[in-house]
This record gives structure tokens, C-alpha cells and sequence, in this order.
């Protein structure tokens, strides 16, 4: 089969047969290591985010905070990514994967304990939510996360008498 890599059959494409693409030892070095900057520049990025967000109760200027945590943040992330890439597209897409490998983990570890088995329950569909929805005289059974969001909740003034 021609152009499949063959050494025998790529003569008529390929002047200089003798050279094969290797990889050394370096570059596999070199795109692991990538790896763990992506895993480490994902880990700063995202640990600011959530350093920014647990701080803004706390502030008095929570859009200047969000506003700077965001420059700094997606500037140190750009530079970190065009430093480990440079110039090298398997170097950078080592990096990236670190990156969103660590978007990954801090979106499952910061999820809430109730929300974390949510892709082994059974979820009810949306038609029958407008049905439980369309029964005004019974409470939607909390069988699903989605029917919290029909349940009425008390008003204060119901749920503390004063």
C-alpha cells in the first residue's frame, strides 16, 4: 500500500528513506513536563477563581475584585501557556490538557456533597415536570433535582409568626 509508512513503498514520495520520525527521549520529556505546567498554571487559575469568590462578601468593591482576579489571572495564564508552548503544538496541547484536567477536578471537588451523585440518579423528564407542574392540588414529589425548583417555599411571614 503506498504512503502508509512502508519504507519500501514510500520511495517514490519521500527522497530521504533512511530517516524515520522518532521521538527521543527529550520531546517525551519535554511534553510531560508540559503537562505538569498545564496542571500547575490550571491549578492557579482556578484556585484564584475560587480565592476571588469565597472574598467577595467580604469586599466592599466586588466587581473591582472580580475585575482584577480576572486580568491577573487570564494573564498569567496566556503567558503561562505561550511559555510552555513556544512554538511547539504537542508541547502545547500537553499544557492545555493539564489545564482542563484540573478544570475538571476543581468542578467535581467543589461541587456540593448533595450534587455529587447527580449523574447515578435517575432524573425525570421535563414533560413530567409540567405535569406534576399542572396539578395544582398536590405538591411535586421530590423525585428528581429539577422538582425542588416547583416545590412552593413558605414566605416569611408564613414560616415565622412574629
Amino acid at each position: 500500500m503506498y504512503g502508509a509508512g512502508l519504507r519500501v513503498n514510500t520511495g517514490k514520495f519521500v527522497s530521504n528513506t533512511k530517516k524515520m520520525t522518532t521521538v527521543s527521549i527529550a520531546e517525551m520529556l519535554a511534553v510531560t513536563l508540559s503537562l505538569f505546567a498545564g496542571l500547575a498554571i490550571g491549578t492557579v487559575f482556578f484556585g484564584g477563581l475560587w480565592w476571588t469568590t469565597s472574598r467577595v462578601a467580604a469586599t466592599k468593591r466586588p466587581a473591582l475584585l472580580f475585575a482584577a482576579s480576572f486580568v491577573v489571572r487570564t494573564s498569567f495564564a496566556i503567558s503561562g501557556l505561550y511559555a510552555v508552548g513556544n512554538a511547539h503544538l504537542e508541547r502545547l496541547s500537553a499544557c492545555l490538557l493539564g489545564f482542563f484536567v484540573v478544570r475538571f477536578l476543581i468542578l467535581r471537588l467543589t461541587r456540593p456533597a448533595t450534587e455529587r451523585g447527580r449523574f447515578t440518579q435517575s432524573r425525570c423528564s421535563q414533560g413530567d415536570l409540567e405535569i406534576r407542574a399542572s396539578r395544582r392540588s398536590e405538591a411535586p414529589k421530590r423525585s428528581c433535582s429539577h422538582a425542588a425548583l416547583l416545590t412552593p417555599r413558605p414566605r416569611r411571614s408564613e414560616a415565622r409568626p412574629r
